[in-house]
């Protein structure tokens, strides 16, 4: 008896080939955001996460955006300001 017998499903809906776009997304394109800091552990720690090389700051950049163009993803380099939250001493 096959799977199909068992659930009393009598005919198969063929899945239309030709679409194979992504849909729009809502909230604008997808992105990576990296927190800016001038020596590059952000940027190395994200190329860690996603099990890439790390070398020098500036090949790490470009790798990096390069991976981002690779999967569909634009890189934002986000400006960290100061503490957003007092410490009380």
């Amino acid at each position: 008896m096959s799977i199909l017998d068992h659930y009393k499903i009598k005919s198969l809906t063929p899945m239309n080939p030709s679409i194979n776009t992504h849909p729009p997304y809502i909230h604008g394109n997808p992105v990576i955001e990296i927190p800016y800091d001038q020596d590059g552990k952000n940027v190395r720690a994200t190329l860690s996460s996603y099990n890439l090389p790390c070398s020098s700051v500036k090949e790490n950049t470009r790798v990096i955006e390069a991976f981002g163009n690779l999967i569909g993803k634009e890189v934002e380099y986000t400006n960290v300001s100061k503490r957003k939250v007092k410490v009380k001493k």
